[in-house]
C-alpha cells in the first residue's frame, strides 16, 4: 500500500471514470446500473456523477419507463 491510500475506503469515482465507462458498454446508451457494474461501484455513486455530467452538458439522458433512465455522452463541447 502506498502512502495516502486508505484500505478501508474504495477509490473515488470521477466524472472522467464514468465517461470512460461508456466505451466499455456495447450499446449507444447505458443505464446507471450498467456503468456501476463497469466501474465496480454503487449505482448511487454513478448516478451522482451522471447528474453532475448532465448539469455540465457532458451527457444526455432520457426517461424510457416509469423508473428507467438511459444516458449517453453528449455531442456538445
Amino acid at each position: 500500500m502506498t502512502e495516502g491510500e486508505n484500505p478501508g475506503r474504495p477509490r473515488e469515482i470521477t466524472v472522467d471514470d464514468v465517461l470512460a465507462a461508456f466505451g466499455e458498454v456495447n450499446a449507444p446508451v447505458a443505464t446507471g446500473a450498467e456503468l456501476a457494474t463497469q466501474l465496480n461501484t454503487s449505482r448511487q455513486t454513478v448516478l451522482r456523477r451522471l447528474n453532475e455530467l448532465h448539469e455540465n452538458e457532458r451527457v444526455e439522458r432520457k426517461e424510457v419507463g416509469a423508473r428507467a433512465i438511459v444516458w449517453w455522452p453528449s455531442d456538445r463541447k
